[in-house]
């Protein structure tokens, strides 16, 4: 670790997610449940006796709570580094029992709604909207405990679970957002299916969005389809002409494309960072999870990050080409650190 940085995640950050369980950072890389904000106070959860141990673990610089394998540490900066007014930076000899007493996220992640009308294989087998019962009592919490504050917080991003504009819930909970903070920012996370200008106008959004991150996971239509289980690559790209337009003009900060790295599209990487460079976005590349699908049930079949996977020298040959190591920075610390088998490896791997 380096001793002259710290991730300010645990002071600036708040994720809740659609059960009403609360995180500092998404489950992937930090599993430690805050609190459930439908049973507790926000004050209880983010100021409460699990936050303060994980702030420690990181002021000891120690990590102890994260899955420092899999994340990129893009949240750290330099102690010395001076932040804009919206990020809390605790120095490296704080008390973190005291000097959490007073703190708010000023960045909330509303990873809280699985509805969604798509069904890639690394996320869902069937098409899930969230139920009238579960969205009252989960909505309730929200508008009770969160939007008290929201005038507190810069940032708010949707979602995590699901895509917001396939929610009613989630529409009218933005729209209701600004009505009490009009200059709030908002990121973005998105299948981009729905994604156009008429829609954003339509929600009365589309003055605070700072950030877009569209999920593809695919450069071409096929590998599309396969992940995705429906043709709608097309109508995704014509999305995204009108946002690369937009972050061309100035109007959006950043523009992010997403790409899950599984057995299905791995030989879309240089294909994707192509794509990226066309529309004027970032790649974002992250490792896929066991997420229940039928896709996910054997990680040995799907994960081409591991060594036993028939993939792996294959997938290792393209992160580490010419065209792609210039962009490891996009890919998880695991993802950077791969390499290939040896002739004994290989071996082990053909004979088993």
């Amino acid at each position: 670790m380096n001793l002259n940085k710290i991730c300010i995640i645990p002071w600036n950050v708040l994720r809740i997610s659609s059960n009403g369980d609360c995180f500092f950072c998404t489950p992937n890389f930090n599993e430690y449940k805050l609190g459930n904000i439908i049973e507790q106070d926000l004050k209880d959860i983010y100021n409460g006796e699990i936050a303060n141990q994980i702030r420690k673990s990181v002021l000891d610089n120690q990590y102890t709570y994260c899955k420092t394998d899999l994340c990129n540490f893009g949240w750290q900066v330099d102690i010395n580094q001076k932040l804009p007014e919206q990020f809390y930076i605790p120095t490296i000899n704080s008390d973190s029992s005291e000097m959490c007493s007073s703190i708010s996220p000023s960045i909330i992640y509303f990873s809280h709604d699985y509805s969604c009308k798509q069904k890639c294989v690394f996320c869902r087998d069937n098409i899930k909207m969230m139920s009238d019962k579960n969205g009252k009592l989960l909505y309730d919490a929200i508008y009770k405990k969160i939007l008290p504050i929201i005038n507190n917080v810069k940032i708010v991003e949707f979602m995590g679970e699901g895509e917001f504009i396939d929610s009613i819930y989630s529409v009218n909970l933005i729209k209701e957002i600004i009505r009490i903070n009009p200059n709030i920012k908002f990121h973005l996370i998105s299948n981009g299916v729905g994604l156009t200008k008429e829609k954003l106008e339509e929600i009365g959004i589309i003055n605070n969005i700072e950030k877009i991150c569209v999920s593809i996971h695919a450069a071409n239509k096929n590998t599309y389809k396969k992940i995705f289980r429906k043709d709608n690559f097309d109508l995704v790209m014509k999305n995204l002409e009108f946002l690369s337009e937009w972050k061309q003009e100035k109007k959006l900060k950043i523009l992010q494309l997403m790409f899950v790295i599984c057995s299905l599209n791995y030989k879309d990487i240089k294909s994707f960072i192509k794509l990226s460079k066309k529309y004027n976005a970032e790649p974002s590349f992250s490792i896929i999870n066991d997420s229940g699908t039928d896709y996910t049930k054997n990680e040995y079949e799907y994960n081409v990050c591991l060594k036993n996977n028939k993939n792996y020298n294959s997938f290792v040959n393209i992160i580490q080409s010419k065209e792609v190591k210039e962009y490891l920075s996009y890919f998880p610390n695991y993802v950077k650190s791969l390499k290939k088998n040896n002739i004994i490896d290989s071996l082990k791997n053909f004979f088993n």
